[in-house]
């Protein structure tokens, strides 16, 4: 049987991110939007949308949280124990970060459409 995907390691430019159970991407891309005419007709636009990936990182006292709150132009890569791995290149820390006791902290990188790798 094939492995579906399980755990999910995020890195940015390379540094492993410890992080909770179900990080998520956005793989971003050719968005197409359709449009209906008054004849019933239905067409479509397309648009270019970046990529997000979500994640929570537990905030240790070995955790960066500085350096990844000033995360610009990184290259952040979705790895899948199954094999399947995406990098998103000119990411940014998309969203101030909020901290919490007991809690890990949200991440949300934004950038490029994803490629696979």
């Amino acid at each position: 049987m094939a492995q579906i995907i399980g755990r999910v390691t995020v890195l940015a430019n390379g540094v492993k991110l410890d992080t909770e159970k179900g990080a998520k991407i956005k793989l971003g891309g050719v968005k197409r939007s359709p449009k209906s005419s008054d004849s019933g007709a239905t067409h479509h636009f397309e648009e270019s949308e970046h990529c997000e990936i979500e994640v929570k990182v537990f905030p240790t006292r070995d955790c960066p949280i500085e350096t990844i709150r000033n995360f610009v132009g990184v290259v952040a890569q979705w790895q899948a124990d199954n094999g399947i791995s995406y990098q998103s290149r000119n990411a940014f820390t998309a969203d101030t970060i909020e901290l919490q006791g007991g809690e890990g902290f949200t991440l949300k990188l934004a950038g490029d459409p994803a490629e696979s790798i």
